[in-house]
């Protein structure tokens, strides 16, 4: 309770969100949706939230009664708030979507005693059967508290008292209410201090409506609480608009949510231009961001954003945290708040180790600041002896972060294995031609359910066969697998993509088995060779053709390289590649060897780009020059062994990267190759790996499998690190876009 006026048997969120800040400092800057502006000082709102208690207390209501509003973010929205926990009367929101029924099932199960809201949704209220009392602003909101005087001294409560009354919906049936009580307050302190690392300085901006949770906990509670100013906007969410109002505003800490940020994102030359420099720390709730916008976050505007969790039961909880020293793991959700104890429960409800996914759940014994107290007259399954079930699956990390891995509901079992949406959807939005992804289960009799993905495309994208065999597949990986599997061979499937592995090893039947992992962590590698130890018996080839292929200039308009998206292509490419030689090597160095003296064959896949890469290619070219110079060196080291190496650097394949590219990009290139003229096919690919297991007498060598492009003698060569043709037809612009795409596509099915 250190930093707030009251003690837990004394309280009043009023007094901790306004009164007790001096009167002078600022509380609100708003525009409104006609450009019209005001900035509200904790004074004014004083005032303003004392006439309105005023008015609460002319009509009978009081401590611990109901009061609903439906307003847009206006500054009436925030004195109904305050003046409503003034009264010590709770608040309950309702988001101005909402059509009549939503709204009557809140307002009926809240018991509400007045219901707040505006011209343009009062008319809903017609339709809600027994409708409370309505004050309506645009009518007789400011006339009716003109008449109340400003003075009203606050309620106090105890610590265990609601302030506020939410719904949460589950999968199934109507929303569930629930209560916050007053001693939630220092744990949304906490979240702003120590995750969104919000300082005296900072300008702060959340997006979120505060007819949900995160934005009228952490957009109205947590900043006013801290006596820091707040930012309403009217408007709703556009690019333009967004840029403009952080420039305008000059904000530097900025909340919202991932559909926000992937929205800026496709728009990035836009907002690049824009708000380059000028964010200090952005958070994002909801649901976890993807690696690509972390990425262009950090990369094209310079700032760093991080995931946090949380549910409206838990304000929240599991927190990359801006304030706070700590690893952040890519694709973490992060670390448990300080107060909150989060752990990891297998199905009998037992703590699990690092490595293996299960329930999240939060220690209500050892969580100091936890404050859920249960759904309102209902019973609350997910309390289960001290735990709190979240109904989230995650996984505990080696380092003590915990990663999300989707909502128990959610999560898709297709022949035996488990797939998250959210593994999917994530690669899905690598790809340059989607904006947004969304996956379910589609019920299956043969395969309990079948992955299946909706995504929205940019335009200039054509919803075309291609395209959707891009989006499933992951080029010579799989073709690969396909080529042995059909010559009598058995394989192991390694893939960060879920949906990928899992969709090629259901396809290839009883010979492959999956094993979703990450190739530059060595116990995700370990897990891969275990596998086809067990499943098989031994291991007698591996395959590396995974990779990541970015393009970036060192000196570009926007700014230098960046060093951490460089190290990240040497990591995956590069480390990530040998991670998983050394130890395939290890594994099949302890097998016995076959008439031949051989114990295995490892190949990797470099590039073209290896010995002739273009400009932005500087750390592709770097990471698969390394996995070329590699192979002599390793060949001879484990010659001893009867382990041979060799390495196959393609061209220009019909791979995912090239299926973004418009068609006649893909004809040009095609085009540009001296024999035959066309792209590659991972088929072909698939034929060279077979031909190298079968030849023993093929070791230490690169073989370019480019049909002799290095050759090709009047070919144009581009930023993605191909070569073209002849595009006096296409404008500067138009190769540059569709370099962009190709060069942004994630490849590769290890």
């Amino acid at each position: 309770w250190a930093g707030l006026a009251g003690d837990p048997a004394a309280l009043n969120a009023c007094i901790e969100c306004c009164d007790r800040h001096p009167p002078e400092a600022l509380a609100l800057v708003w525009e409104g949706r006609d450009g019209q502006r005001a900035r509200w000082t904790f004074g004014e709102l004083r005032a303003a939230s004392a006439r309105f208690a005023n008015l609460l207390a002319s009509r009978g209501i009081g401590a611990g009664d109901c009061v609903s509003g439906m307003l847009p973010r206006t500054p009436e929205l925030l004195i109904t708030i305050l003046g409503t926990w003034r009264a010590g009367a709770v608040y309950q929101p309702l988001f101005t979507a909402f059509g009549p029924k939503a709204i009557e099932h809140r307002v009926h199960s809240a018991g509400s005693k007045l219901v707040v809201t505006d011209l343009g949704n009062r008319s809903k209220l017609d339709e809600v059967e027994n409708a409370p009392p309505v004050l309506t602003v645009g009518d007789d909101f400011w006339p009716e508290l003109e008449r109340q005087v400003t003075a009203f001294e606050p309620v106090l409560r105890r610590a265990e008292d609601p302030f506020l009354l939410m719904f949460t919906s589950g999968t199934t049936g109507l929303a569930k209410p629930l209560e916050v009580p007053l001693k939630a307050i220092p744990a949304f302190v906490s979240y702003m201090r120590d995750a969104v690392d919000l300082r005296p300085e900072d300008r702060f901006w959340n997006l979120a409506d505060p007819g949900w949770a995160y934005g009228l906990y952490y957009a109205v509670t947590g900043p006013l609480a801290m006596g820091h100013a707040t930012t309403f906007f009217e408007g709703g969410f556009t690019v333009e608009s967004t840029c403009r109002v952080i420039r305008e505003y000059g904000i530097t800490n900025l909340a919202g949510s991932p559909t926000a940020f992937r929205l800026l994102l496709a728009a990035c030359d836009e907002v690049e231009a824009a708000l380059k420099g000028r964010l200090r720390a952005v958070s994002s709730a909801g649901e976890p961001l993807t690696p690509e916008v972390i990425r262009w976050f950090a990369e094209g505007l310079g700032c760093t954003i991080h995931d946090h969790y949380g549910q409206t039961e838990l304000g929240m909880v599991l927190c990359n945290h801006h304030a706070l020293e700590h690893p952040v793991r890519l694709g973490a959700a992060g670390f448990a708040m300080p107060g909150h104890r989060v752990v990891v429960l297998d199905e009998q409800h037992r703590e699990l180790p690092a490595g293996q996914p299960g329930i999240l759940a939060l220690d209500r014994a050892r969580s100091p600041l936890f404050w859920f107290p249960g759904y309102r007259a209902m019973q609350t399954r997910a309390f289960v002896g001290d735990y709190y079930l979240s109904g989230d699956t995650v996984e505990l990390n080696e380092d003590g972060s915990i990663s999300f891995v989707g909502r128990a509901d959610d999560v898709i079992t297709t022949s035996g294995y488990r797939v998250g949406p959210f593994d999917v959807e994530s690669a899905l939005i690598e790809h340059p031609a989607v904006i947004e992804a969304a996956v379910i289960g589609k019920p299956d009799p043969e395969r309990t359910e079948v992955v299946k993905a909706f995504v929205v495309l940019h335009a200039g994208h054509a919803p075309d066969e291609p395209l959707a065999e891009a989006l499933q597949h992951s080029g010579l990986g799989l073709a690969t697998a396909r080529e042995l599997v059909g010559q009598g061979g058995r394989v192991v499937l390694v893939d960060i993509n879920a949906d990928a592995g899992a969709a090629a090893a259901e396809e290839l039947g009883a010979s492959a088995r999956f094993v979703r992992a990450d190739i530059t962590r060595e116990d995700d590698a370990r897990q891969a060779v275990a596998t086809a130890k067990e499943a098989f018996g031994g291991l007698h080839g591996l395959v590396n053709c995974a990779g990541i292929a970015p393009a970036e200039k060192v000196v570009g308009r926007n700014g230098v390289h960046g060093l951490e998206s460089f190290r990240r292509v040497i990591e995956v490419n590069l480390i990530g590649s040998f991670n998983m030689l050394r130890l395939a090597a290890e594994a099949m160095a302890a097998a016995e060897p076959n008439a031949e003296g051989e114990r295995g064959v490892i190949i990797n896949t470099a590039s073209v780009a290896a010995f002739d890469g273009q400009m932005g290619q500087a750390a592709y070219s770097a990471s698969k020059g390394g996995v070329a110079a590699m192979t002599l060196p390793i060949a001879r080291d484990l010659a001893r062994s009867g382990i041979r190496v060799m390495c196959i650097a393609p061209g220009i394949f019909e791979t995912p990267m090239m299926a973004a590219m418009p068609q006649e990009v893909r004809d040009s290139l095609g085009a540009s190759v001296p024999f035959p003229p066309r792209l590659g096919r991972p088929a072909e690919y698939a034929a060279l790996v077979r031909h190298i297991i079968e030849n023993v007498m093929l070791n230490g060598e690169v073989i370019r499998l480019d049909g002799a492009i290095r050759m090709a003698a009047n070919a144009a060569r581009t930023p993605m690190g191909g070569f073209l043709g002849d595009f006096k037809d296409m404008t500067a612009a138009q190769l540059g876009a569709a370099a962009n795409r190709a060069a942004l596509a994630r490849a590769g099915l290890a």
